[in-house]
């Protein structure tokens, strides 16, 4: 089984490698070399541009399987075989797994101290959301979240967490983003202390409508845990892999 790769993100290198390790032929490749493959594997990363991916998809083989972390531009671009392995249910939690315990690493690095005792506010109780508020009570941080669903906020009770209106994140100390979507208008950021931290963990939209005091923390697994990061993307890969092979016989 043949599989190139089109990316220059370092866990890529390592899946490469993990994939020639179980016995596939894998290569990382340059947008213009990718034919011949079997499967056509792209980064869950928005890397290439639109230009880019069209030279990927015209010289890939009518047969070819695209395994893509998008699907948006993918299906105004593609019409070939494709499988969407960001959005397997697996890979989306172990990848917040990894999202939370990197950002407590990327929090220590940010404010150069102990999170013990800080005032922190978060932005959405989703798989990062909540998984993140556990590590941080764990640390003894004070941590209030802020979610629209009574449901919801009652877990965040039970989790030892404060249930918060969003406006009351101009009380904290650090102000962390976890919601694709802009719910903290330019008015509310303004209201925020100037010496408190203010990190945006959500994918493009973002949470916030002005990025000027935001410090964007994306990608964190591929920046501070590399190798488990690849080896998720690895067993999510070679889980369809396996799949799809078996649906040919």
């Amino acid at each position: 089984m043949k599989i190139n790769i089109v990316s220059s993100d370092q866990r890529y290198k390592i899946v490469s490698e993990l994939l020639c390790e179980s016995g596939h032929e894998a290569k990382i490749c340059a947008p213009g070399e990718v034919d011949g493959a079997d499967y056509l594997l792209l980064s869950v990363r928005r890397e290439l541009t639109d230009s880019e991916l069209r030279r990927v998809f015209s010289k890939i083989n009518k047969e070819t399987v695209v395994l893509c972390g998008e699907d948006e531009r993918i299906d105004e671009l593609f019409n070939g075989k494709r499988i969407v392995y960001s959005k397997d249910g697996d890979f989306l939690q172990k990848n917040a797994n990894l999202t939370a315990e990197a950002a407590v690493s990327f929090l220590h690095s940010l404010t150069k101290d102990e999170l013990r005792g800080r005032t922190i506010f978060i932005s959405g109780y989703g798989r990062i959301g909540s998984l993140l508020c556990k590590h941080l009570i764990n640390l003894g941080s004070l941590v209030s979240v802020y979610a629209r669903r009574e449901e919801v906020r009652e877990q965040i009770l039970k989790a030892g967490a404060c249930s918060a209106h969003l406006d009351e994140c101009v009380k904290a100390d650090i102000v962390i983003n976890t919601v694709p979507y802009p719910i903290f208008t330019k008015e509310l950021i303004a209201k925020i202390p100037k010496d408190a931290f203010i990190v945006e963990l959500a994918s493009h939209p973002y949470g916030f409508e002005s990025m000027e005091r935001v410090v964007l923390a994306s990608g964190l697994p591929g920046k501070i845990l590399p190798i488990g990061a690849s080896r998720v993307i690895y067993d999510t890969v070679i889980k369809f892999l396996s799949e799809a092979e078996r649906s040919k016989a």
